[in-house]
């Protein structure tokens, strides 16, 4: 089907759908299958796959690390900075606190309400990040000579955010306490790369002077976010799973980086990385 022809049929499914007051769930469920149905369907193979590389020594285990997981980090403004100014700490974040997941169609990556841990990028396939709402109604309902009336609680969805290769949510994991506030749902088969905030703090405070700096970012972070305090403003907070999403970020990680006076830690003088 070409690209007029599928926008056509889209259109007509819409008119359809709309017509006939079809739910919120099922439209949704249409729409995964139809996500799906474009997209690829081969499984992606990942480490825990390859048996081969089981009992790998240290030292090649770290640099297959750096390798698979150092460039997809990096696509980020601060992970970026900091292979080129740390290199050997972005090394120990991809070996100590970095790995990869694979998701079926419609499978869960967090739920709502779970504590937020990781850092995700999205790695293969795609996802929706979503917020559902529940809101109650009356209703008047008659069933004999008596009117009953009754409260009903109906969902409806408030935010749909759709991520693919390259996006990455949930890095206020790595600076705040939060449960997620959303739910993250695979579209088609799927991957993500995913970065532990317990590991990572380990592995910066190896670095005084990154750990430092890293200090100055979350605080100046969470400052330019609107983050305030959970004791003044209960219920008032903003969405933290989406907050610097790769598609909003033209500029923020980079104010940031600014703010937080990054332009003042010295360079590895040149030194060669594993990634140069």
């Amino acid at each position: 089907m070409g690209s007029h022809e599928a926008a056509q049929a889209s259109s007509i499914y819409q008119e359809y759908s709309v017509s006939n007051g079809l739910s919120w769930h099922l439209r949704h469920s249409i729409s995964q299958f139809k996500k799906h149905q474009r997209g690829k369907t081969r499984r992606r193979i990942v480490e825990g796959d390859v048996s081969y590389l089981s009992d790998l020594p240290e030292h090649l285990a770290l640099k297959l690390h750096c390798e698979v997981f150092g460039v997809r980090l990096a696509k980020h403004p601060l992970f970026h900075k900091i292979r080129q100014v740390f290199p050997d700490t972005l090394q120990e974040m991809c070996h100590r606190c970095t790995s990869e997941e694979v998701f079926d169609l419609g499978k869960e990556v967090f739920a709502a309400g779970t504590a937020a841990e990781k850092m995700i990028f999205v790695s293969h396939g795609t996802f929706d990040y979503m917020i559902l709402g529940h809101h109650e109604f009356s209703r008047t309902r008659t069933t004999t000579p008596d009117v009953l009336h009754s409260a009903d609680t109906i969902t409806s969805l408030v935010t749909d955010i759709s991520l693919a290769n390259g996006d990455w949510l949930c890095e206020a994991s790595l600076w705040l306490a939060y449960p997620h506030k959303g739910v993250l749902i695979s579209t088609a088969y799927s991957s993500v790369v995913q970065v532990n905030s317990l590991r990572w703090h380990e592995a910066v405070r190896k670095s005084p002077m990154l750990l430092r700096f890293l200090q100055t970012y979350a605080a100046t972070f969470a400052a330019r976010a609107g983050v305030a305090d959970h004791g003044e403003s209960p219920g008032m907070e903003p969405d933290c799973d989406i907050l610097c999403l790769r598609s909003q970020l033209k500029g923020t990680a980079e104010m940031v980086l600014d703010a937080a006076h990054w332009h003042r830690l010295p360079s590895h003088g040149g030194r060669r990385s594993t990634y140069d």
